[in-house]
């Protein structure tokens, strides 16, 4: 493809400036209503509201630009802007909305922190192809997309098939849990936490081999390697401590949906202060049954925080919750029937991996 012939324009001219629109604030988010709410949320959707007045009509989709997380949405349907944040970008007649979409998602604008990041959108260059080349261009990506979304779709049907399982075999809070003893947490584990070693220390204590978890990397997940490494001697100086595998990692804190998440590590890895960390112990529990129990405790475990402006949970809230302790024998049958599921999620993540390189390999191509 020849791109010689692109035009190329600064960010700003390419897209319309549109007054500051009205934010509703998160705490008037309602789970049903008529018009969606976008915020700068990883989530597409972050909630619903009846507000016509407030409501952004516009006669061509637009894109979304989270100025804090740096989130794309493409949004093609009337929408209400959720908090703060939220920058819409309007593009130019000779601009297709969803071609400048990839155009940013291939940018990776890289990140600052919480700080705002418009202001590096604003210096750089956009490719102008003629619209026939834009329109197969986003054809294409479109295309990989759609393969990618399917397959994280059946992703979460299978997670749904494992919290189907775990309710048949056990019940849940509603039905006592089928009548299985119920214990807190503190009586049958060891809870601990970490620590975050001084960053006014940096050359000793961070960059080393040792896993560290924050709570922004629990969401849900397996965690064997960690964004932030730290040293032997950070270990040896401060209140971290390594866990083990199977350790299960509570987010006691943290911005937006963090609180409540939980994690399990399948590597040795120290935790920040705002992780609980339970230890393993498979004379008496399975981790496979106690991680997804977890998985379904969210919600009551995050509503279970305290505070005034920014709720939290902290050790003692996590040690209270109480626990069903099926027979063992029980709990490894659920056990089997979860790594069978684990199983066909772990050939998918691979189809998901290979279709993300190569449409990351056309982005390349195209916006390179």
């Amino acid at each position: 493809m020849d791109k010689s012939k692109w035009e190329y324009r600064n960010f700003e001219k390419c897209i319309e400036k549109i007054p500051h629109p009205k934010q509703l604030k998160t705490s008037e988010y309602n789970s049903e209503g008529r018009y969606p709410i976008i915020s700068q949320e990883e989530t597409l959707i972050s909630g619903y509201s009846d507000k016509q007045d407030i409501v952004n009509h516009f006669s061509k989709p637009v894109v979304i630009f989270g100025d804090h997380t740096r989130t794309l949405k493409y949004i093609d349907f009337d929408f209400i802007v959720g908090a703060d944040g939220v920058k819409i970008l309007i593009p130019k007649d000779d601009l297709i909305g969803k071609f400048l979409f990839y155009y940013l998602k291939w940018y990776k604008i890289p990140s600052l922190g919480y700080s705002r990041h418009y202001k590096l959108l604003k210096e750089i260059s956009v490719p102008i192809p003629p619209i026939l080349i834009q329109q197969n261009i986003v054809s294409e990506l479109d295309q990989l997309s759609d393969i990618i979304s399917l397959k994280q779709q059946q992703m979460k049907e299978y997670d749904a098939l494992a919290q189907s399982l775990f309710y048949e075999m056990f019940g849940d809070e509603n039905n006592q849990y089928n009548g299985f003893q119920t214990f807190k947490l503190s009586e049958l584990f060891e809870v601990g936490t970490g620590s975050t070693p001084s960053r006014k220390l940096e050359n000793i204590y961070y960059g080393g081999t040792l896993n560290w978890v924050k709570t922004t990397e629990i969401h849900g997940n397996y965690i064997s390697e960690t964004e932030e490494k730290i040293t032997q001697k950070a270990l040896e100086d401060t209140n971290c401590k390594m866990y083990p595998s199977n350790t299960i990692l509570i987010a006691m804190y943290g911005q937006g949906k963090t609180r409540g998440q939980v994690a399990r590590l399948s590597a040795p890895a120290a935790t920040n202060q705002a992780c609980a960390a339970i230890l393993p112990k498979p004379e008496i529990c399975n981790t496979d049954f106690l991680f997804e129990f977890f998985l379904l405790s969210y919600e009551r475990i995050r509503n279970m925080a305290r505070g005034g402006t920014q709720s939290n949970l902290n050790l003692s809230l996590v040690k209270s919750i109480e626990i069903p302790l099926p027979p063992l024998s029980l709990q490894r049958s659920f056990a089997e029937k979860v790594k069978a599921i684990e199983h066909q999620k772990s050939l998918l993540k691979q189809s998901i991996a290979k279709t993300q390189t190569l449409l990351d390999s056309r982005m390349q191509e195209y916006f390179g």
